[in-house]
């Protein structure tokens, strides 16, 4: 008995969105790049806003 082209049945518990056969392989992100990366975007606009104060001494 095939089943495949049967109605299916719904109920509170049946998810919505079907899920997918086959998963794609996960790739690893690079944290310990992005983590730099993200501080050094912090960090940047206080360095160039402290050299401010000092640009119009002259020595």
């Amino acid at each position: 008995m095939d089943t495949s082209n049967s109605p299916r049945i719904a109920s509170e518990t049946t998810p919505l969105v079907p899920v997918p056969a086959l998963k794609k392989p996960r790739t690893p992100l690079p944290k310990l790049q992005i983590g730099v990366l993200m501080i050094l975007q912090l960090v940047e606009p206080m360095a160039s806003m402290s050299i401010f104060p000092y640009i119009n001494q002259r020595t």
